[in-house]
């Protein structure tokens, strides 16, 4: 089927051309290529380099002929006049018909990048939907898999929690998910196989290092959800944001906002 211009999310809420939301748009329902969400404090982007470096990582498993130095040069240049908010970058190869309308495209990822500012939407406590996903990413590629997401929350009008056949807690939409017990250790998913390791996760746990609480990382079954006392959702977009239920299971959100204040702190420092 030949894409038209308008073949596009008519409500993507990024300023971008139609060109640009056509092709981004294809990018997130099709999976052609990889992306990455960066937080920005400060003026500062989080955990930049590391970023990138996955950015390279995954770009070469779809093209190892690629030049990883030629694609550093062109995301290091990227400009944002940000203070705080997030950046979104995505990085996708487009055919001879897309390429005419970027006469001047290399061979090298076509990458379009927005900055945005963080509103208070992102930290409201949330409820989730459990939809069962066998997602089998290669567990170093992260790629634009986001269609599965985009139907699943339009469907049901809500985020979802993904678990596998054996009915083992994945991630969320868009998120990494974290639960805390009743001897307030921090729990989550061992799922690394199927899931890219979060950046932001990571970071959470460095700060949880650094402030000597308990975190334990390991398979979650679904059944076992009813014991854990608090559950959030990790992102570089929102940091954290308390779930305040997963279908029918309430989970209490009073310590989650302390916990992303604190959080927050530490990433401005790092930043």
């Amino acid at each position: 089927m030949e894409l038209q211009i308008t073949d596009y999310i008519e409500d993507f809420p990024f300023d971008l051309t139609p060109q640009e939301r056509l092709i981004c748009n294809r990018a997130l329902m099709y999976g052609e290529g990889v992306f990455a969400t960066i937080r920005v404090e400060n003026t500062k982007l989080f955990n930049f380099e590391s970023h990138v470096h996955r950015l390279i990582d995954s770009w070469l498993a779809y093209y190892p002929e690629e030049d990883p130095e030629l694609i550093r040069s062109r995301l290091n240049s990227l400009k944002f006049n940000i203070d705080h908010g997030y950046v979104k970058v995505f990085m996708f190869a487009i055919d001879e018909k897309m390429r005419n309308m970027f006469p001047d495209t290399s061979k090298a990822p076509f990458i379009v990048a927005w900055s945005g500012e963080n509103n208070n939407s992102f930290l409201r406590p949330c409820e989730l939907k459990t939809v069962k996903r066998e997602r089998g990413r290669n567990s170093k590629i992260k790629c634009n898999d986001y269609r599965f997401e985009i139907h699943s929350y339009r469907k049901s009008e809500c985020l979802n929690l993904f678990v596998n056949s054996e009915n083992l807690v994945l991630e969320a939409s868009y998120s990494n998910i974290g639960f805390i017990d009743k001897f307030n250790n921090f729990i989550f998913p061992y799922c690394f196989d199927e899931i890219y390791e979060g950046i932001t996760v990571n970071s959470f746990c460095d700060w949880l290092d650094s402030t000597n609480s308990g975190y334990m990382i390991r398979d979650i079954r679904y059944n076992e959800l009813e014991s854990f006392k608090s559950a959030f959702l990790i992102s570089s977009l929102s940091l954290i944001r308390p779930v305040s239920k997963i279908d029918d299971l309430e989970f209490s959100t009073d310590n989650v906002s302390k916990i992303y204040s604190e959080f927050k702190n530490y990433v401005a420092d790092q930043s």
